[in-house]
């Protein structure tokens, strides 16, 4: 886009608005009024937003994660490079992108391996003061988050060809519940999701709901 202030010195200054003749069929539109040069935007520094600041309509986005397991009980995780944590795979979801279809791609992208993804475990409504990494629940940027948690299973031989991205993650492994759900392993928020839906699971509940 031009810079309006440019746009504004090439205007003639006559003090009044000219008269300009249209071709027939043209979309008359009156022409604007002689303006000063805009002034340059002063910088905005970033800060944190009160929930009280948030008002008007919901704005909200979306995430889904994969619980699994194999047959003694253990959990896929991975290590989250930015929180330096372990977490179920799954991330955000794309525009329009229903939640098990997140999970089903997110897994495929962390894990490298497809998945078929299974029933619903957990809904989890994430708020924004949810600390999910260090500075998280202070960033201006985020918004409550739909948080669904599938049951999702990996092919025999899919073990094998398990690839995570390096830059996003730093690895995975097999854990026992117990052992993953401390502190310096996983932050409580995603322990507490971890915990909902592999009791889900093993009793064959219903999902879960979970406000965090």
């Amino acid at each position: 886009m031009n810079d309006p202030r440019h746009a504004a010195e090439r205007r003639p200054r006559t003090g009044r608005h000219e008269v300009t003749e249209y071709p027939p069929g043209h979309l008359r539109r009156p022409p604007l009024p002689n303006r000063p040069p805009s002034k340059a935007a002063p910088e905005v520094r970033s800060k944190a937003v009160s929930d009280a600041q948030r008002v008007g309509r919901a704005v909200s986005s979306a995430a889904a994660g994969a619980l699994i397991t194999r047959g003694n009980g253990e959990v896929l995780l991975v290590h989250h490079a930015r929180a330096r944590t372990w977490v179920l795979p799954g991330g955000k979801a794309e525009w329009g992108e229903p939640p098990a279809a997140t999970c089903a791609r997110e897994v495929s992208e962390e894990l490298g391996v497809p998945a078929t993804v299974g029933r619903l475990l957990v809904y989890n409504w994430m708020t924004t003061r949810a600390e999910l990494f260090p500075g998280a629940a202070a960033s201006e940027h985020a918004y409550p988050c739909h948080v669904f948690t599938f049951h999702a299973t990996l092919a025999p031989e899919a073990q094998e060809r398990i690839r995570t991205p390096e830059r996003e993650l730093l690895g995975w492994r097999w854990w026992d519940l117990e052992e993953a759900c401390v502190p310096g392993v996983m932050e409580p928020y995603n322990a507490r999701n971890l915990r909902a839906a592999h009791t889900a699971w093993r009793e064959d509940r219903g999902a879960a709901y979970l406000e965090s």
